[in-house]
């Protein structure tokens, strides 16, 4: 039965991240196209505000009198720019014009704003605080010479439509509900074929094996202390206590020890299994204290404690060593 959970939930998560993976190329895929359109958008806005604010302009370059290679064109969109910037210092038209188009167009987003920066000023028709750089999708620049404080930079800004307020995202959940279904109705209809065939083949008959316990062999640490290596086991008297994990994994290392004494590096290498330990840092000597400060609280319940060896690393205290066989 446990077995069947895990097939199933393994199912079920390939399906999720598959799913997933191709929802997030789609969205990806959807932000670039919002994107284009937004610039497509901005183009139409600025030639609309071309028209309405610029009605005649008289535009005279010589090349050969220029004093930069700029080309003649980069410099009469610099002046256009230049003029609309002193008539609309914040660009309240294009900033208008621009979310026109957007509704037009019917481009899914949640807010927008235009930005103009002209003499190292940013204006715009919105508060300055509300412009972020994770908005910014369109930077134009334009220029009619190399001086940066002549440049004039117009930025466009936008915040894409919250997920849940698009239609494709629940078009994507349902589908993705779907797959779960169908996989749940193909997993029952294939146990039901599993199990008409079982009922149609012969009965077999399991070889029962009997069970046959492992033998407990005591080692006798002292007088009244009895522990049994193969299950982790203290005795003594009535008393017991299984020992697991790394707290039977220190003890088995301190017994193996000469002296018991367990030095830190040692801990690193058998029981960690860390190579080429040379010296213990602050995290490892960290990790070691907690997990010996943990086993000194379990045995003392036995009257076994273990001594800290400053530099070094631990002894591990039992009276009367005693290490004869003693199976029982």
């Amino acid at each position: 039965m446990e077995m069947k959970s895990k097939k199933i939930g393994l199912i079920y998560a390939f399906w999720t991240l598959l799913w997933l993976g191709i929802g997030y190329m789609e969205f990806v895929d959807w932000q670039e196209d919002i994107q284009m359109r937004v610039r497509i958008a901005f183009d139409t806005a600025m030639k609309e505000e071309k028209k309405l604010q610029i009605k005649k302009m008289a535009w005279n370059f010589d090349v050969e009198r220029s004093p930069n290679d700029i080309s003649g064109e980069e410099k009469r969109e610099w002046l256009e720019q230049f003029f609309l910037t002193s008539k609309d210092p914040n660009r309240h038209l294009l900033d208008s014009l621009f979310h026109t188009m957007l509704v037009q167009e019917d481009i899914g987003v949640e807010w927008s704003a235009v930005s103009c920066t002209f003499g190292g000023k940013v204006r715009a028709a919105v508060p300055i605080e509300q412009l972020k750089k994770d908005l910014l999708v369109e930077e134009r620049h334009y220029r009619k010479d190399y001086k940066e404080e002549n440049q004039i930079v117009l930025c466009v800004y936008i915040q894409f439509m919250a997920l849940w307020k698009n239609g494709i995202f629940y078009g994507w959940v349902a589908v993705w509900l779907i797959g779960i279904m169908g996989i749940l109705y193909w997993m029952r209809k294939w146990n039901v074929q599993k199990r008409c065939v079982e009922q149609e083949g012969p009965i077999l008959h399991e070889e029962i094996v009997p069970y046959e316990p492992v033998p407990i062999r005591w080692v006798r640490l002292r007088e009244d202390l009895l522990f049994d290596e193969e299950h982790g086991i203290l005795k003594s008297g009535e008393r017991t206590l299984q020992l697991q994990n790394l707290d039977l994994d220190y003890f088995r290392a301190f017994l193996w020890k000469e002296h018991y004494l367990l030095l830190k590096t040692e801990i690193l290498t058998e029981i960690y299994g860390l190579k080429n330990v040379v010296a213990v840092s602050r995290s490892d000597s960290s990790r070691i204290s907690q997990e010996i400060k943990n086993l000194r609280v379990r045995l003392n319940a036995f009257n076994i404690d273990i001594v800290t060896v400053r530099g070094k690393g631990y002894i591990l205290q039992i009276t009367d060593h005693d290490l004869s066989n003693a199976d029982q």
